[in-house]
């Protein structure tokens, strides 16, 4: 792929319409993260940034995706969130598991951050 070719964001991938479940479920869920994690609104806020920089700026797709992802890295943070909102931990922490090595996953061999060091 050359490096200087401008490609096109797909801002409707499953990955993005999941982020954007999750941050509704955060949105609905935030007066009683607040009294869990006094930082969680602001966390929230952050988060909703990164999804809305990633729309906004699909034209430039590099400056998209690096914003996304410095703003975004506060997903590291909300993820256990989940453990909070929910009852049932023996259900969502197999949940929050499988989400973060689907994460990891599509990080390192989708995107493919893990091929260069593959080949020998």
């Amino acid at each position: 792929m050359d490096q200087g070719e401008n490609l096109a964001i797909n801002v409707f991938n499953i990955l993005m319409i999941l982020r954007v479940v999750y941050m509704f479920i955060l949105i609905y869920k935030a007066e009683m993260l607040q009294k869990i994690n006094i930082y969680s609104t602001v966390l929230i806020k952050i988060y909703s940034w990164s999804l809305f920089c990633l729309v906004l700026l699909a034209s430039m797709p590099v400056m998209a995706f690096r914003v996304n992802q410095l703003v975004g890295i506060v997903e590291i943070i909300l993820w256990p969130f989940m453990l909070y909102m929910f009852k049932e931990k023996y259900v969502i922490f197999p949940v929050v598991l499988l989400v973060a090595l689907g994460m990891i996953s599509i990080e390192l061999f989708y995107n493919g951050l893990i091929s260069a060091y593959l080949k020998l």
